[in-house]
């Protein structure tokens, strides 16, 4: 559950707003056709605030409503996390920051509560039913790796919990998630890449018990995490669902989490680096997972505990951004020109061929374990001073600058970006760290062609190539 930044052209999938209680699976259902999970479709208007609406199962998701009251709820740049906050159904839900606070906002009926809980700093904000009793309570973990829940916030609850993960797990993580391994209670759980083996791990912690569980994932190996959701399985429990990146390809994974084995994989082209979990199909097993084309037309649901058979759907206004209660997207409004808050930044590109980001530039000097950008033939922006490097949410956080091979023709005539000696001289965790600190989710955005950028990255991790 990171925070991602999305434009107003974004689409996020806002898959089913489902809710687990107990063993069962309880969709939300707008609709009121008691089958299939609808899917909550966002707008940002022109005064950047938010517009809740869903696309109906009942139309194969090709037609809008309106949610009740859900019309300037919340505004650009809030985190969303709709679900069963109150004890009656579900609400429409946002996180926003207040100076260096954090509040969490339900809309119940008509009317919207506020509960104050969290810092700007928090690396991760995290909903679900940490206690069992069928509510969704706040939990957060800090940038020190505090884990603290406050339960049931908006259902007149009072008792906290709190815990710890190791320090060096939440710096060195890529996601957060909720998870129910047993069927009664969600567990918190981070997924980390290790260092040595370039193999990925997930954490998790019962916040009632204060019991741990690690596990590593079998087949998973170097490249990125992108999402990491909750995916509910047959039996009440939930399943570990994965979209991964290694050099430039995107696929799904879906894992045991009490084991570590494989239940699913398969590589996925010009798809989003997030999809959406929810029971699209009741006469299949357990939960299907939806992958959303890149260019916001269509997604892809995949029953993955059935018979892995996959339908494409259309998505008809590819304007809307859509989401569910098991990520925490964060919608930010990017206009041309200014300064901070994703003020220069109009669009983004991925790193890809002829765009190069490497972790730790090869050389001696200044430039050595910090990062470098290559530009090779029309990927070239004719730029040679400094680049600006923002956050994920759009906060100029450093640079990286220009430097004129000496060697002729080297990477196919590339030009150069380094953080070393030439910009701001940040390490690749730095640049995460600075991002995390202003309010983003560790991933970079890196000043390319004219408003447009390159990302969002991770600065850790190689992404394309020259």
């Amino acid at each position: 559950m990171r925070f991602t930044p999305f434009s107003k052209q974004a689409l996020l999938s806002v898959g089913s707003l489902f809710i687990s209680t107990g063993l069962y699976a309880q969709s939300i259902d707008f609709s009121g056709d008691g089958a299939e999970s609808d899917i909550v479709s966002v707008t940002i208007d022109d005064d950047d605030n938010i517009d809740w609406q869903y696309l109906s199962s009942d139309s194969d998701f090709a037609t809008r409503e309106d949610i009740s009251n859900g019309g300037d709820v919340g505004e650009s740049g809030d985190n969303l996390v709709p679900g069963p906050w109150t004890g009656s159904g579900n609400q429409v839900a946002y996180t926003t920051r207040d100076g260096k606070k954090v509040n969490w906002v339900v809309l119940d009926g008509s009317s919207e509560t506020s509960v104050e809980f969290g810092l700007r700093k928090d690396k991760y904000l995290i909903p679900g039913d940490f206690n069992g009793n069928g509510t969704f309570d706040a939990a957060r973990i800090s940038s020190k790796s505090a884990i603290r829940v406050m339960a049931d916030p908006f259902n007149s609850g009072s008792a906290t919990y709190q815990g710890n993960f190791l320090k060096k797990h939440v710096k060195q993580s890529q996601d957060a998630f909720r998870l129910n391994l047993t069927g009664d209670r969600d567990q918190i759980g981070i997924v980390r890449k290790i260092s040595k083996n370039k193999r990925f791990k997930i954490y998790l912690k019962d916040v009632l018990t204060n019991a741990s569980t690690t596990q590593k994932l079998i087949g998973l190996r170097r490249g990125g995490i992108k999402d990491a959701v909750p995916l509910r399985q047959a039996d009440g429990t939930d399943a570990l669902a994965i979209i991964h990146r290694k050099n430039g390809v995107k696929s799904l994974h879906v894992f045991d989490p009490e084991t570590g084995e494989s239940l699913y994989s398969k590589e996925f082209s010009n798809i989003k680096n997030y999809g959406l979990a929810g029971d699209y199909d009741r006469t299949k097993d357990g939960e299907e997972f939806a992958v959303i084309a890149k260019d916001n037309t269509s997604m892809t649901i995949i029953s993955v505990f059935d018979d892995q058979s996959e339908t494409t759907v259309s998505i008809t206004n590819s304007d809307d951004v859509l989401a569910d209660d098991r990520n925490v997207h964060s919608y930010k409004s990017n206009t041309s020109g200014g300064g901070g808050g994703g003020g220069s930044c109009s669009g983004t590109t991925p790193f890809g061929a002829g765009r190069l980001w490497k972790p730790e530039a090869d050389a001696n000097d200044a430039r050595q374990h910090k990062p470098v950008m290559l530009l090779t033939g029309s990927n070239k922006n004719g730029n040679s001073g400094k680049l600006t490097v923002y956050s994920s949410n759009g906060v100029a956080i450093g640079s990286v600058g220009f430097k004129a091979s000496s060697i002729p023709g080297v990477n196919n005539g590339a030009h150069h970006y380094f953080s070393g000696g030439f910009g701001s001289g940040h390490s690749c965790s730095q640049f995460r760290s600075l991002s995390q600190a202003a309010g983003g989710n560790g991933d970079i955005l890196v000043q390319w062609k004219g408003s447009t950028c390159l990302g969002p990255q991770n600065p850790c991790s190689r992404a394309g190539g020259v």
